[in-house]
């Protein structure tokens, strides 16, 4: 069995206009999100063998705060910035077997369409994500597979999917 975690980056601030997309960081709010996401996941016990993260500067910032779940290796992926569900489950794809659960972090809607292309049957909390696949929320997808260069769209199941105000 694999686990995929799929992670939309926390809030983002606006405050700078002269910032461009990429280089957009936290607000005060997607600093405490990523935080509070950082206890639920070690609560949950949702930790990973490898992370794979758009090099924006968000989504660095969010691993900042849940880098410490991460076991073992990360992977800045600054091509995965803007980057198509096939594109994603190519990376996904490359990963070598030794790392039984993955994290991609990145940006909507690239999170929800892979999500929603790599699950075949979404549950209640599917259809919560196909709505908003909200800042800092993750979604775990449990593949029946032994091989990451197995997996096809449409062969996860959608576990969980949690978000911020979940939990306030």
């Amino acid at each position: 069995m694999l686990i995929l975690y799929v992670m939309r980056h926390a809030k983002s601030s606006w405050e700078n206009p002269d910032l461009s997309d990429y280089q957009r960081p936290l607000n005060k709010r997607g600093r405490h999100n990523a935080k509070l996401m950082k206890k639920i996941m070690k609560n949950k016990v949702m930790f990973f063998d490898f992370a794979y993260i758009s090099g924006s500067q968000r989504t660095m910032e969010t691993f900042k705060y849940i880098k410490d779940l991460n076991l073992r290796k990360k992977k800045i992926k600054k091509d995965h910035y803007l980057a198509s569900p096939k594109i994603l489950l190519e990376t996904i794809q490359s990963t070598k077997d030794k790392y039984k659960s993955i994290l991609i972090l990145n940006h909507e809607p690239a999170v929800k369409n892979l999500t929603m292309q790599l699950c075949s049957d979404l549950s209640n909390e599917g259809k919560i994500l196909i709505q908003k696949f909200s800042t800092a929320g993750i979604a775990t997808i449990i593949f029946k597979k032994r091989s990451w260069s197995e997996i096809k769209f449409g062969d996860g199941l959608l576990d969980e999917f949690i978000k911020p105000k979940d939990f306030y």
